[in-house]
């Protein structure tokens, strides 16, 4: 069952979703999300910072919105008392033997036989919650979970079961995480104290540097060395659980979060993991470039374009697809109509300049090379050799 919860996104008139942080109270030009009502900002010293609406509030807007494991929380919605057994064994250092509990475990996806040794062992969501699991294995497992995530939303709103906001929400916050920096910084106060930030940050980090510097020198009245000690671009989805693996060594600097004061092995380890982490990071695959570049808010507009041109087509009793007639992709006959590209990836071998001399779209002379390509034919004089006959 959802919990009622404040409102703290709203919607621009270009699309945009707006942060409650970055609005002032009063009347704003921002609607809400679920049902484009008119939203005030309400920014008081007792209550959260949220949005109220110009009238009724509708109930949508009223549920929680779900939780992202592995970064709003690290307990996967595991029952507490399993998570109490994983943390126990993780601290003895024993995880081969679980006793009565490894069925349960097991269940919950928490523990897998090792096929070599026949022992039980964690899998990665058991490593997460232990927080044993590293920086470079968390992405990947992670980036999995937000791809399922929007995946399962997709359709969710297709059969009806959802509200297209959330699904446009789930993309925010996604592109948020997804496209900022990643951050190590070291702070070294004038009593000769060190302590590291981890963070993550969508501006430029020397200015990040700077203002986390600011803040640690008015928090200790005394002068602060700062440096940067590792950025990673489009890793800002780890600044979560980097910290969640180093919880022990939190430092709290009054309201100052995301603090570590660790000792000398402990910061080797975390740069090492971090360096690997960076080494081993794939690219984003074409799903992750959906959200990263935020082509996601304008699918509902398209889809809906698209519906609408079919269905105009429909009606005027026209149909879809090629002409009766139109020459076959990869026959001679077709080769030959392309014979202007043959010749242009036969000197250059690039796509874009055979497209710019010939005039031809990409994808017809991508088409053309994979053709030839694909029948091995290296000459010119060997596809156009049926002029010959």
């Amino acid at each position: 069952m959802q919990m009622k919860s404040f409102l703290t996104l709203g919607k621009s008139i270009s699309g945009e979703l707006i942060s409650i942080e970055s609005q002032t109270s009063g009347k704003t030009e921002l609607t809400c999300p679920f049902c484009n009502a008119g939203l005030i900002a309400v920014k008081g010293a007792i209550k959260e910072h949220h949005f109220r609406h110009v009238g009724d509030t509708c109930k949508e807007s009223l549920n929680k919105l779900p939780e992202i494991p592995g970064w709003d929380h690290f307990h996967l919605s595991v029952p507490e008392h399993l998570i109490s057994e994983l943390q126990q064994h993780a601290e003895k250092g024993t995880p081969s033997y679980w006793g009565q509990k490894s069925r349960e475990l097991s269940e919950h996806g928490l523990l897998v036989r090792d096929n070599f040794s026949g022992n039980w062992v964690l899998t990665e969501a058991g490593l997460v919650i232990t927080g044993q699991l590293s920086l470079a294995k968390f992405s990947e497992w992670f980036r999995q979970i937000l791809k399922d995530r929007i995946e399962f939303k997709k359709q969710a709103v297709a059969d009806g079961r959802l509200h297209q906001a959330h699904l446009e929400i789930e993309a925010w916050r996604q592109q948020q995480i997804l496209t900022a920096t990643l951050y190590l910084f070291q702070l070294e106060l004038e009593c000769g104290v060190v302590i590291h930030k981890i963070g993550r940050t969508r501006r430029d980090f020397k200015q990040r540097l700077s203002e986390v510097a600011c803040d640690m020198k008015t928090h200790h009245k005394q002068a602060v060395k700062s440096s940067i000690v590792k950025t990673i671009t489009n890793a800002g989805y780890a600044e979560k659980y980097a910290l969640w693996k180093h919880r022990k060594s939190k430092y709290e600097a009054g309201t100052h979060q995301e603090y570590l004061k660790l000792d000398a092995a402990s910061i080797r380890q975390l740069k090492s993991d971090l360096t690997r982490f960076e080494n081993s990071k794939s690219p984003f695959d074409q799903d992750e470039r959906f959200i990263s570049t935020g082509r996601w808010r304008y699918e509902s507009k398209r889809i809906a374009s698209v519906r609408n041109g079919i269905s105009k087509t429909v009606k005027e009793g026209s149909k879809f697809g090629r002409p009766t007639g139109t020459t076959k992709v990869g026959t001679n006959q077709w080769l030959e109509q392309h014979k202007d590209i043959i010749d242009c990836i036969s000197q250059c071998n690039s796509i874009s300049e055979a497209s710019k001399k010939t005039g031809k779209s990409l994808s017809t002379v991508k088409r053309v090379k994979s053709q030839v390509k694909k029948m091995n034919y290296f000459a010119r004089t060997q596809i156009l050799h049926v002029e010959s006959e």
